[in-house]
């Protein structure tokens, strides 16, 4: 499967600066609790020297992202365009 059609919008944050960096997606169709029930986690890679880690969801209505954290950088990588909330948080613009 061609990984760039299954996950074609990336966004990139730094953690070199002093800035905290936040990446809370929220997810309005699940409730409370309904997220292991509704959600698929994979731990694709995890390593801690250098740290590098990758990490994909795939939610039961078709959202999916992956998630590339190194010491500098986190990678976000989705299928829904990822919008900023004025709290910062990420909304999926639902397809």
């Amino acid at each position: 499967m061609n990984e760039q059609k299954e996950y074609p919008f990336v966004m990139r944050q730094s953690k070199l600066t002093n800035k905290k960096v936040n990446f809370t997606i929220e997810t309005p169709w699940l409730d409370k609790g309904e997220f292991e029930t509704k959600a698929n986690l994979e731990k694709v890679f995890s390593e801690s020297n250098p740290f590098i880690e990758v990490t994909k969801v795939h939610y039961d209505n078709g959202f999916k992202v992956m998630t590339l954290e190194t010491p500098d950088y986190i990678v976000y990588k989705s299928n829904w365009e990822l919008d900023e909330l004025p709290n910062g948080n990420l909304l999926p613009r639902i397809q």
